[in-house]
Parts: structure tokens; C-alpha cells; sequence
């Protein structure tokens, strides 16, 4: 048993030593679509107060971009606000940021500016910097892919906070992790 609450104790000695408790969660990104960077013919920012978003996406070789600063490396929620027309859904678009991808189908919203959020999944960011994050159709269904308000990237609670770039994804994994699991034999219940 005293060996037990040794291990215990050298090992939160450790985790200790290495975060900072704080339950705390980065900044939200917020990329709005006035601040998109527009390829193509047709897709473009429209300013009107009703609209307040990317349209015309009319073509299927348009796209946008956005370039934006990660200030706390962790894993973020990825949602993108979307509208869709009457009759213009089911076209095919894939989101692309931090090496990942996210393909999803376009929800006909019963108005180009009725937007709702869809939530594509977590991005992993390593390390901070700038990024870019990119959306582009793979096919168009009808008349017009969608409209597009903002995509907002959120950062899941972290139960450490490491202030600064981890070396590797590995340490990163473990910083982040709600559980740790050791599996073995006596000699990893040793502790040695």
C-alpha cells in the first residue's frame, strides 16, 4: 500500500510540475464572411444588413478562405453557418483546415439568409500560429451551393493549461487527455 501512494504521489508530483490546473479554454475564432478571401467568378461578400454574408455561390469552382491565429494550441469545435434556398440543397462541400478534412451536404434552410450552424467535428490544432481554412464545393446540386455567415472554431475545456507550443502531438494527447490508462503487468503496477 505505501508503495501504491508513493507512485500516487511522484506521479501527480509530476503532472504537477508540467500544468497548471485551470480549466481554461482558449479563445474562440470567429471568421466572419466580410473577412473572406474570395476565389472565382460569382462568389462574393454581400454588405446589406439582411444579408450580411458569402453569396452569389453560383459557380462550383468558387471557394473561400479565410487566414487566421491560433494563440492556444488544443482541439476545437468546427461549425460552419450556412443558408440554403428553397429547392438549391444537396450539394456536396468540403471544409479544410490543419490538414484535416470535413465533407458535408448542404441543408436547404428555406432561405438563402436563414442560417444555421452545422457542427462538422474537432480540429487539432499542435501549435499555434497562422492557419488557413479553406471551403469548397465539390459539386453543385441546383442554381446556387449556399450562403455563408461565419465559421466559428471553439475551443473544447482544456483540464490543462500548458501556456505555449507542445513539442509533439504525443504531449499534447497527454496534456489534454480527461483519462490516462496504464496497462501492464507487475512491473508497470511497480510504478518502476
Amino acid at each position: 500500500a505505501d508503495l501504491r501512494f508513493g507512485m500516487i504521489q511522484r506521479i501527480l508530483g509530476v503532472l504537477a510540475a508540467l500544468c497548471v490546473v485551470a480549466g481554461a479554454r482558449g479563445q474562440e475564432i470567429l471568421l466572419h464572411a466580410s473577412r473572406a478571401i474570395v476565389h472565382g467568378e460569382m462568389l462574393r461578400y454581400e454588405p446589406q444588413t439582411n444579408k450580411n454574408c458569402l453569396g452569389y455561390w453560383t459557380k462550383a469552382e468558387d471557394w473561400a478562405e479565410w487566414k487566421f491565429n491560433v494563440e492556444r494550441p488544443g482541439v476545437y469545435d468546427l461549425e460552419v453557418w450556412q443558408g440554403c434556398g428553397k429547392g438549391n440543397g444537396g450539394s456536396d462541400v468540403r471544409v479544410e483546415v490543419a490538414a484535416h478534412s470535413f465533407d458535408f451536404v448542404v441543408d436547404e434552410t428555406g432561405h438563402f439568409q436563414s442560417f444555421i450552424p452545422r457542427h462538422l467535428g474537432r480540429v487539432h490544432f499542435w501549435k499555434a500560429g497562422e492557419f488557413s481554412l479553406a471551403i469548397k464545393p465539390q459539386n453543385k446540386k441546383a442554381a446556387a451551393v449556399m450562403d455563408i455567415r461565419q465559421v466559428k472554431l471553439t475551443p473544447e475545456p482544456m483540464r490543462y493549461d500548458l501556456k505555449g507550443e507542445f513539442p509533439n502531438k504525443v504531449s499534447m494527447l497527454v496534456a489534454t487527455a480527461r483519462r490516462i490508462v496504464f496497462l501492464g503487468d507487475s512491473i508497470t503496477y511497480g510504478g518502476e
